[in-house]
């Protein structure tokens, strides 16, 4: 900001980036290859394994936003890099988190193509100016012209108070200014929604397509030596960085889209393969892994237990207490929200009922009233800068899937509650039965949720502590054992060979080293009760005490309808329809 960070390319700077680009993808693609079919393996073989799968007491909800519905639009002056004065223009942020902008709303509502748009993700949110001019200058270092005066000097004369500002170090920068303290705050709780949305699409996918990529890049990265985790962003660093990212962005984007139509008969040949042979495969990884005993497990026990178990219960720690914060005080909405409703539904006609449950549906996707719960997740940004003498600087990953995990817990509890309200309240007569029997499912709901909320903040810290630990590991380990893995190829069998690897169960292995000190720390936690940490065998209580709430409320409404319980309120005419949302082409829920 100041001075132009992006300049345009010539066409031989231009010929040297697509040259670069194209090598870097032919060398990464067969990492992608390898890692598609070892994830295939071994989602083939969690399949027949029921039992490692996560149980989980709350309703799983699949619903998705809608790609192109406005999540929030209004009008925000903007800083001009070119005229380097401020402009009004109409911002539009859709719900697959585009940020678009038009010359007014009324071009908007013509169907005008938007003046211009951005994907959000990677993007870092700022309300200071002082941090934003820190992070520009940093960025402009070494560069020629570094950052003019006369920019700063248009940018501190904002027409408004209210400063915020979107931040990437490859492409362009938003200064945006209000009028109130209100609607700037309105903006960066949508907006900060947004980056965590999009920036986290890839992990939120949940396929074993993204769990390949994901490990395709560790892999490719530790091929060339570098094991230090951290919040990956596609790009170089070249003086022209806008222009370098856009074009390099357009030819990774054109190599996949090519890469998709081998990847999906890569995917028919591995069904072909992997399932008839399924147990000739395991068996084959088995064996190899016995042979490679002898070399690993001695040095990465001796590893984990001199350079990991020392700092295993401090790390977990930090990593439990903000996103137990946070997922109490997600517990802590959702009874609210509830709680609210039916206050409205007491003090209003019986009709208003089904709406309120949609409204209710909403609340997860409602960025300003889950604003106080995703800003738990940010002490994280303070309590771990000290791991990074692991190698670790994935602390905004790690942030936004805290918040992608408290957005889940509020979806799936709201879920829960409508689904077994419509199933309930069919069968009530009056108003008080339905006050009742709201006020029972939400009972039964936070019930599921403790539960919920103990299992996933255990797999999230494990994860975690996966994530800052494993490549420690495996960085200190290379020269002792990952050097001695060629050996053991010659025991893959040929027809094998592009789906078993050597050094993914030599990964493993280290994993499982890992996680076994892991688990005991976790076992402790629990064990100590803290962080309201259920220990495993809760799950039978919970189920338990479930069936028997099921029971009592089965027994009180019949008590109801034989008159033991009698009301003098009358129940409005009305029907409860199942909640009203639409589908996606892939059958996925949308609102």
């Amino acid at each position: 900001m100041g001075g132009r960070y992006s300049s345009p390319l010539s066409g031989k700077q231009r010929r040297y980036l697509r040259g670069c680009t194209a090598a870097m993808m032919k060398n990464f693609l067969p990492y992608y290859q390898r890692q598609l079919a070892t994830a295939f393996l071994r989602q083939v073989s969690e399949e027949l394994d029921l039992q490692g799968k996560l149980a989980l007491q709350l309703l799983q909800s699949k619903t998705q936003r809608a790609p192109h519905v406005t999540l929030y639009d209004g009008l925000l002056s903007q800083y001009d890099e070119d005229s380097q004065r401020w402009k009004e223009n109409y911002f539009v942020l859709l719900g697959d988190s585009t940020l678009e902008w038009f010359e007014s709303k009324e071009a908007l509502g013509k169907g005008c193509e938007p003046r211009g748009s951005t994907a959000l993700s990677g993007y870092l949110l700022l309300t200071s100016l002082s941090e934003y001019t820190k992070l520009v200058s940093s960025l402009c270092q070494g560069f020629a012209g570094g950052c003019s005066q006369q920019g700063w000097n248009t940018l501190t004369d904002p027409p408004g108070e209210f400063l915020f500002f979107l931040y990437h170090p490859f492409r362009r920068h938003f200064c945006f200014c209000t009028n109130s303290a209100e609607s700037q705050q309105i903006w960066k709780s949508a907006l900060q929604d947004g980056i965590r949305y999009h920036s986290t699409e890839l992990q939120r996918r949940g396929s074993f397509e993204a769990e390949a990529f994901l490990e395709a890049v560790r892999f490719y990265r530790q091929e060339r030596g570098s094991y230090r985790t951290g919040d990956l962003l596609l790009g170089v660093e070249p003086e022209f960085l806008q222009e370098a990212y856009t074009l390099i962005l357009s030819q990774v984007s054109s190599e996949f889209k090519v890469f998709q139509r081998e990847k999906e008969k890569l995917q028919i040949q591995l069904e072909k393969k992997i399932r008839p042979d399924l147990d000739q495969m395991l068996t084959l990884k088995d064996q190899i892994a016995r042979k490679l005993q002898a070399t690993v497990q001695s040095p990465a026990e001796s590893c984990c237990c001199q350079g990991v178990e020392p700092d295993l219960d401090c790390v977990m720690e930090e990593l439990m207490r903000p996103i137990s914060s946070g997922a109490e005080m997600v517990r802590s909405l959702f009874a609210q929200r509830v709680d609210e409703m039916v206050r409205t539904v007491r003090n209003s006609p019986i009709a208003v009922l089904q709406k309120e449950l949609l409204t209710l549906g909403r609340t997860s996707w409602m960025p300003e009233i889950m604003q106080p719960c995703y800003e738990k997740a940010d002490v994280y940004k303070e309590s771990l800068q000290g791991l990074e003498r692991f190698g670790f600087h994935s602390v905004t990953s790690l942030v936004l899937g805290a918040q992608n995990l408290m957005q889940q817990l509020m979806q799936n509890s709201i879920y829960t509650f409508q689904q077994l309200s419509e199933q309930r309240l069919s069968q009530a007569t009056n108003r008080n039965q339905v006050i009742q029997m709201l006020e029972n499912v939400k009972d039964r709901v936070l019930k599921k949720f403790d539960y919920d909320s103990s299992s996933t903040r255990k797999q999230f810290a494990q994860e975690w502590l996966v994530q800052i630990f494993l490549p420690f590991l495996l960085k200190h380990l290379e020269s002792r054992c990952k050097l001695e893995l060629p050996k053991y190829e010659s025991y893959v069998f040929a027809d094998f060979s592009g789906i078993i690897n050597v050094e993914n169960i030599y990964e493993e292995m280290v994993l499982a080293v890992l996680l076994k000190a892991i688990s005991k720390a976790l076992k402790e936690a629990s064990g100590r009760n803290k962080h309201n940490l259920y220990s495993d065998s809760f799950f039978c209580v919970l189920e338990s005490v479930d069936n028997l709430l099921h029971e009592a409320t089965a027994r009180e409404l019949s008590e109801i309808r034989m008159g033991a319980l009698s009301s003098n309120s009358a129940l409005d005419t009305v029907n409860f329809p199942t909640c009203q949302v639409n589908k996606s082409a892939s059958g996925e829920k949308i609102w």
